[in-house]
C-alpha cells in the first residue's frame, strides 16, 4: 500500500457465511483495538455490512509501519449475539 494512499482506499473485503436464514444469518463487521494499540482504529474503517476495509487516515511510514487491528464478525441472532475476533496487521 502506498504511503500516499487518500483516505477511503478501500484495501480488502471481508467475508463470512452463516447458514441460518434472514436477520439471523446476516454477519457484520466491527473494529476493535488491539490492548497494545488502541489508537490504530482510527487508521482504518470498515462497513458494518459489506465488510470492505477502507484507510481512514492519512498513512505515514516514518510514524507507523504497521496498523494492528482486531476485526469483530458478529451474527444478528433473535436472543443472542455470535462473535469471533481475528487479529490482522496492515
Amino acid at each position: 500500500m502506498r504511503e500516499d494512499a487518500e483516505v477511503g482506499l478501500p484495501l480488502l473485503k471481508l467475508t463470512a457465511t452463516d447458514e441460518d436464514d434472514g436477520d439471523n444469518g446476516r454477519v457484520h463487521f466491527m473494529l476493535c483495538s488491539q490492548p497494545d494499540n488502541s489508537s490504530t482504529t482510527e487508521m482504518a474503517a470498515v462497513s458494518v455490512d459489506t465488510g470492505w476495509l477502507t484507510t481512514a487516515a492519512t498513512l505515514d511510514y516514518e510514524t507507523v509501519q504497521q496498523v494492528p487491528l482486531g476485526i469483530n464478525k458478529q451474527e444478528s441472532l433473535a436472543n443472542a449475539k455470535v462473535s469471533a475476533r481475528q487479529p490482522w496487521t496492515i
